[in-house]
């Protein structure tokens, strides 16, 4: 949960609440609070003034609640890994430890991809036949006809 949301919650205000008082539809309200899209500083000023917080500290939550969502959609986060993508599955698995420094967790994502990819890629690249034909089409400096 983000922290925007998280103080929305506390206020005891819906989505839609909160959007029809930006003046914005509830979807659009969802990717703001979400990260997936960015306040703009009419809207961080209104926001404050409903949830009752200060602006700049609302600033600083939804720059995090953004570089969360991006770092959320990273493609090496995203690779999938038993199915599940890579930094999920690495939040479930032994390495990752609750509490732990971010140097810490950097470090064990880390082991955790060199640990699991291996295998991942040797699956994709052995049962992914239009895989196959484009590294094949590549490699021989021919066109590739999908």
């Amino acid at each position: 949960m983000t922290e925007i949301k998280t103080l929305r919650k506390q206020k005891g205000l819906t989505t839609t609440q909160v959007a029809e008082a930006l003046g914005i539809s509830q979807g659009y309200y969802s990717q703001l609070e979400s990260g997936l899209r960015s306040f703009d500083k009419e809207q961080l000023y209104k926001l404050a003034a409903i949830l009752k917080i200060d602006q700049a500290f609302l600033h600083i939550i939804a720059r995090r609640t953004k570089d969360n969502s991006m770092l959320s959609r990273h493609w090496l986060t995203t690779l999938p890994i038993s199915g599940i993508p890579a930094l999920q599955a690495f939040r479930r698995s032994g390495l990752y430890k609750k509490g732990s420094s971010s140097l810490q967790l950097r470090n064990n994502f880390k082991k955790f991809l060199l640990i699991n990819l291996p295998d991942e890629i040797t699956i994709e690249l052995n049962s992914n036949k239009e895989l196959i034909e484009l590294i094949d089409a590549s490699l021989k400096d021919k066109p590739y006809k999908a």
